[in-house]
């Protein structure tokens, strides 16, 4: 069976796969709350995996400025994931289109896409509740994404 370990049928894998994906799904729109604030002076992730950690720029910067950075980086990072999630999704739905609905494997395909699309969601809003613009790939790699 391609794309399988040796001795795992395709259908019992994706079998498996989506019954673990009902228990380990959520609704970031409901799970997640949007509208508690940020801790003030907190870094938006660990200050040592800052691109400029550690750089005479770096410290340069104002503490306020060194969160600000990592928010920004945060963000950047975001609509990054939005972009390969996206691209993922496409993929997945090109297989799908031409697969037997009634398969596992095509419906772990879908299982896959939705939950692709609440991770899109997710990066989005908390895009959206940093302040934050999404930054997007180059017209180049747009093109090569579709």
């Amino acid at each position: 069976m391609e794309g399988t370990p040796a001795g795992f049928p395709r259908e019992a894998v994706a079998t498996r796969l989506l019954a673990a994906s009902v228990r380990t799904s959520y609704d970031p729109v409901v799970d997640i709350d949007w509208s508690a604030p940020h801790v003030p002076g907190a870094y938006w992730m660990p200050p040592e995996r800052s691109s400029l950690y550690g750089t005479a720029l770096w410290e340069g910067l104002s503490e306020e400025r060194r969160i600000e950075l990592t928010k920004h980086e945060v963000a950047s990072a975001a609509s990054a994931g939005l972009w390969f999630e996206t691209i993922l999704m496409q993929m997945l739905i090109r297989h799908y289109y031409d697969a037997d609905p009634t398969s596992r494997h095509a419906q772990y395909a879908l299982t896959e896409v939705a939950d692709e699309c609440r991770h899109s969601i997710m990066f989005g809003r908390l895009i959206e509740a940093m302040g934050c613009p999404v930054y997007r790939a180059d017209p180049f790699d747009h093109l090569l994404g579709r």
